[in-house]
């Protein structure tokens, strides 16, 4: 079978893998999360030294260039070299998550005597001053991450979205004066501006240079009766404006009599004051910066795979969407109406077990039969009353039904390869022994064979009855997916899967390739993707319906779909040869990529989304960036089942506004669960073990509903 280790080498080695994971991940969390978290910066800054002196002479003619939320990549490097070239000094307040992408700019900053770096928080957020602990930990994160680059710390502190605070030294008159105390008490001075270029208005160098400039200039002009000139720029600030207006701005300062001096000037100190060596904590300020690292690689990657999820839940939803309401009634409009085909059937019910539904599965099939079809059940050895009630039907059934018995083998495929050379006819319909069909079903699934390339059909299916929340979730999920894209995807030859509780296949094709597979543990869909691997055209009829008893309880449902799901994984790599096969388009470019991506990796994927959304609430970071795309698609969602729900006779609307949203806040991770479950035997090479599924005669509930009046006695 695909993906069994025998010797269970496999198993040990990924187990290896994930416990060295799982213990580096632990140690990671354990040691360097509550350190960047509760520590303090402990060499505290205090700072009587700090604060001398700030009324130089002719500090008025003295003007000092910061520029925050760097470093960035294209445009620090290039500031650096203007500045360099100018001789001006300049004081960068550096992003500590900044830092960690561009460790050699912030090298190469704190290694020039130009150039001085102040701290601007690690990740720069609205929320860094929500309290003091938030704050300590934004600093002091910042602050390990500029040790182990630098070997140096910064007593310099600008908080971010200066715009918020109205001087820029502390006075105690500020809105955020709480906030300028527990920066003071971590041992920073906090530094704000005098002069907000406002350079971040400008979003095109060529008009906006002249502007920047002259506001730059005004700015000063403007502030001739106070003592300091403090400027805040922005390294990224109009994709390049900033860059265009400084050498204009810096000769003409030049020629007006003033000098560019770093803050630490204005303050009274030096560089070495305001940046002094830092030894490393070799143990402690390593796994910080490691932690920094973690945390932003993956803050990234987290919403990155958010964005992707998004953008291809929104596109599959659009998609399907479009085609079913422009491209399938266009289709079904070109496509030749099918010519009546009355070529006999022979119907195989494999049943293990199912005294409780057996009976009303033959009455409802001997309904739907034909003069000259007939009815082969096989009891693949049952413990239970199977084999007699089917002999007790016999009498009022006739020669058209007919009993087969063999050991049980463990699989339902070795059931169907059994009964397949005692089918008389050609046309075989496989149905489940939990399953009721309609009594035209056979006769709609048959005409499809009048096309000789037809290899197999299948049929629609319900679930029995709606006793459970459970039982809902599973009729939105067969109706949305049988009506949208079933739909869809059997107008171009793309349905992967002929499901086995109603579906009819051509005996002789199935002969041919080899009969029904033991490789993989979901024997209809292996044979489905044969079938389309072998260029036959795979159909579906939504007039052919069938109700099946479905899962009652989450375990037994969870039974159920680890052997869905994994038995998908098997057949995806089994088939996986004819990934983007030109030959067989169908299934190299929509069947199995399909398959992959929203059967398995986003189901999988999914509950990122929520995650996100609570991650958003809670720390107010990127919410207008989740809420959004959260809403959008859980409108689609709504929307998709909306329009499922309206080709059904009865269409139970209802369910959208109730079992829905309980679906999304329940259901989803529960496939979820399963999906990583699947993958996780996949990868380790376990064998999946199906068990029994308990039974509780949904069929009979169903028969009723189908108003298939049992036989009796009389006829």
């Amino acid at each position: 079978m695909i993906f069994y280790d025998r010797h269970g080498w496999r198993k040990w080695f990924v187990y290896g893998l994930s416990a060295c994971a799982v213990i580096g991940i632990t140690i990671l969390f354990l040691v360097s999360i509550p350190y960047s978290m509760e520590a303090v910066v402990r060499d505290t800054h205090v700072a009587p030294q700090l604060t001398a002196n700030t009324t130089a002479e002719n500090s008025d003619k003295w003007i000092s260039l910061s520029f925050d939320d760097g470093p960035h990549e294209v445009y620090t490097p290039q500031l650096l070299d203007l500045l360099e070239r100018e001789h001006v000094p300049a004081t960068f307040f550096f992003i500590g998550e900044y830092m960690v992408k561009h460790p050699d700019i912030v090298r190469r900053v704190a290694t020039s005597p130009l150039f001085e770096i102040g701290n601007h928080t690690f990740t720069h957020s609205r929320e860094v001053h929500a309290n003091e602990r938030r704050l300590r930990a934004e600093l002091s994160a910042a602050d390990r991450v500029l040790r182990n680059i630098t070997g140096h710390t910064s007593y310099l502190y600008r908080p971010p979205f200066l715009i918020d605070f109205e001087s820029w030294e502390l006075d105690g008159s500020t809105q955020n004066a709480e906030a300028f105390r527990w920066a003071e008490k971590a041992g920073f001075l906090v530094i704000g501006t005098t002069i907000d270029s406002l350079d971040w208005l400008e979003s095109d160098p060529k008009t906006g240079k002249a502007r920047l400039e002259r506001r730059l200039i005004e700015g000063v002009y403007n502030q001739s009766n106070r003592k300091h000139n403090v400027v805040l720029l922005h390294e990224e600030a109009g994709s390049g404006t900033t860059l265009e207006a400084l050498p204009g701005f810096i000769a003409t300062m030049k020629a007006e009599g003033y000098t560019f001096v770093p803050i630490s000037q204005q303050l009274g100190l030096t560089k070495a004051d305001v940046m002094p060596a830092a030894p490393l904590g070799i143990g402690r300020d390593a796994l910080l910066a490691g932690a920094a690292v973690a945390y932003t690689q993956g803050s990234s990657l987290l919403w990155g795979i958010i964005g992707i999820l998004v953008i291809l839940g929104l596109t599959r939803m659009w998609t399907v969407l479009l085609l079913r309401f422009l491209y399938v009634p266009w289709a079904r409009a070109r496509r030749a109406p099918l010519e009546a085909h009355t070529e006999p059937v022979s119907v195989l019910i494999p049943a293990f077990n199912e005294a409780l539904n057996i009976e009303a599965t033959i009455h409802s099939a001997a309904k739907a039969i034909r003069p000259g079809d007939e009815i082969i059940v096989v009891d693949d050895g049952s413990t239970d009353e199977t084999s007699a009630r089917v002999l007790a039907l016999i009498p009022f059934i006739g020669s058209h039904l007919r009993l087969l018995q063999k050991e049980n083998e463990g699989a339902k495929a070795k059931a169907l390869s059994f009964a397949l050379p005692h089918a008389q006819h050609n046309i075989v319909v496989c149905i489940d022994a939990d399953t009721i069909v309609a009594p035209d079903a056979i006769t709609h699934l048959v005409t499809h064979f009048s096309d000789p390339h037809v290899g197999a059909v299948s049929g629609k299916i319900y679930p029995a009855a709606i006793k459970t929340l459970l039982s809902a979730f599973q009729y939105l999920e067969y109706t949305q997916g049988q009506n949208i894209d079933k739909t869809v995807f059997a107008l171009g030859n793309a349905v992967h899967i002929v499901p086995g509780a109603l579906g009819a296949w051509r005996k002789d094709v199935i002969e041919r390739l080899g009969g029904y597979s033991t490789d993989t543990v979901v024997e209809d869909q292996d044979l489905t993707f044969k079938l389309l691997s072998e260029g036959y055209s795979v159909r579906y009829d939504a007039r052919a319906y069938a109700f099946t008893e479905t899962p009652h309880t989450v375990r037994a449902f969870f039974k159920q779909r680890m052997r869905w799901m994994y038995g998908t994984v098997q057949c995806v790599w089994k088939y996986l040869p004819w990934f983007a096969s030109t030959s067989r388009p169908w299934l190299g470019f929509l069947v199995l990529p399909y398959t992959i991506t929203f059967n398995v990796l986003l189901p999988m994927c999914l509950p990122l989304l929520d995650i996100a959304l609570i991650i958003g609430i809670v720390t107010q970071s990127y919410i207008s960036l989740i809420l959004i795309p959260f809403l959008a698609y859980t409108l689609f969602d709504m929307l998709i089942a909306a329009v499922a729900l309206r080709d059904e006779k009865h269409p139970h609307y209802r369910l959208l506004f109730t079992t829905l949203l309980l679906q999304r806040l329940f259901y989803r991770y529960l496939i979820a669960a399963i999906v990583l479950k699947s993958v996780w035997l996949a990868l380790t090479g376990s064998l999946f073990h199906w068990g029994v599924q308990k039974r509780h005669g949904d069929c009979h509930v169903a028969l009723m509903r189908l108003r298939i009046a049992p036989f009796t006695l009389n006829g």
